[in-house]
């Protein structure tokens, strides 16, 4: 029976430090969320989670302790110990609050904000493949429009000095002369003065064609501004959405839980109150786990503890009774030491009379 009480206090011990355990991640895992750090975090909980512990295993040692608490703060330490077991249940209620409504949520959103930012880039490419591509064609309508023109009057040109080349056999006194030549002149001229009104028209199609470039880059940064408008648009949109009425970003238990409760209730209930009382359900729970475990302990090693205490009581008072007897001892060896050191004196002041008892019988008989 003894080695049955002595497996079932550690198997207390070994619940507890798992559940404290829970406990303790789950709240170095909310205060490193609001604080930012994990290292203040472990150094608020640990000494928390400790005191937590120590007062409720101290509260059971009391109950085994032949000297009842009565000291002034007792109060004031039940009521402490009840405070860190509630902020410790909530901290549980609001750690599974977090964990279990709509925790898909975020995944969601980040899909989206990737989706949409795809999407964002798609159109830019849109928009800059269009422009390039019309800006590229005005361009190239142009060239091809000069060209044309030089390449027609390069061949115009080109037939004329060949004709004319053919008349530089008629020659008097030393010049070319003949009508086809100057026929040839003329023409040569005539040609030479259509390259250059085409040139200067083609000068004004220039100027055209680089206001309608600047038009259709105008147009770009217009639809490309426009497009960044909708897309931080879509952005704020995306973030302020709370995923509330998505069935993708619940839990899936949580819903397929919900849902036999519509059915069977024949009614439409909410996300947010089934994670609540899940929630305090669980956090509270495990509190009452944690207190229940090592208030077991605390049971179990009581009569130890206070077979210990009792043990250095009789320790103190078998001390304090051999002081007392030792003194008690030591006074009477005092009190003995003086009447023998005062019989001794006695001893010798009635010798010393004795002495001078004889000496002065010897001194009369003489």
């Amino acid at each position: 029976m003894k080695a049955l009480h002595n497996v079932l206090g550690i198997f207390y011990l070994i619940l507890g430090i798992i559940a404290i355990g829970c406990s303790y991640y789950i709240q170095a895992s909310m205060l490193s969320e609001l604080l930012g750090t994990m290292l203040l975090a472990h150094l608020i909980v640990a000494p928390y989670e400790g005191v937590k512990i120590g007062m409720i295993i101290n509260s059971r040692l009391e109950r085994h302790s032949r000297e009842k608490s009565r000291r002034p703060d007792s109060f004031r330490v039940h009521t402490l110990r009840t405070s860190l077991i509630a902020i410790s249940a909530v901290f549980t209620v609001l750690w599974l609050a977090t964990s279990t409504h709509l925790p898909n949520a975020e995944a969601l959103r980040a899909a989206d904000l990737s989706r949409e930012q795809s999407a964002y880039t798609e159109r830019v490419d849109l928009i800059n493949r269009s422009a390039d591509s019309r800006a590229q064609g005005v361009r190239q309508m142009f060239a091809e429009r000069r060209a044309k023109i030089e390449a027609r009057h390069d061949k115009e040109t080109a037939h004329l000095s060949g004709l004319m080349d053919d008349e530089t056999d008629n020659v008097v006194n030393g010049k070319v002369v003949g009508v086809r030549y100057k026929s040839y002149m003329l023409r040569e001229d005539r040609a030479d003065q259509k390259y250059r009104d085409a040139s200067a028209e083609l000068m004004r199609e220039k100027d055209q064609t680089m206001k309608t470039i600047a038009a259709i880059e105008s147009e770009r940064r217009s639809d490309l501004m426009a497009a960044e408008a909708a897309h931080q648009k879509s952005i704020k949109a995306i973030h302020k959405n709370t995923y509330a009425d998505d069935p993708r970003a619940e839990h899936q238990l949580l819903f397929n839980f919900r849902s036999l409760l519509e059915t069977v209730f024949q009614t439409k209930l909410s996300n947010e109150p089934i994670v609540f009382l899940f929630s305090v359900f669980m956090g509270v729970i495990l509190e009452l786990i944690i207190f229940e475990l090592f208030s077991r302990f605390g049971d179990y090693i009581g009569p130890y503890i206070a077979a210990y205490r009792r043990y250095q009581n009789s320790l103190l008072d078998i001390s304090a009774k051999t002081a007392v007897d030792v003194a008690r001892d030591a006074a009477d060896i005092k009190k003995t030491k003086s009447r023998f050191t005062h019989s001794a004196e006695k001893i010798y002041e009635d010798l010393d009379d004795c002495v001078s008892s004889i000496t002065k019988f010897k001194s009369t008989k003489d």
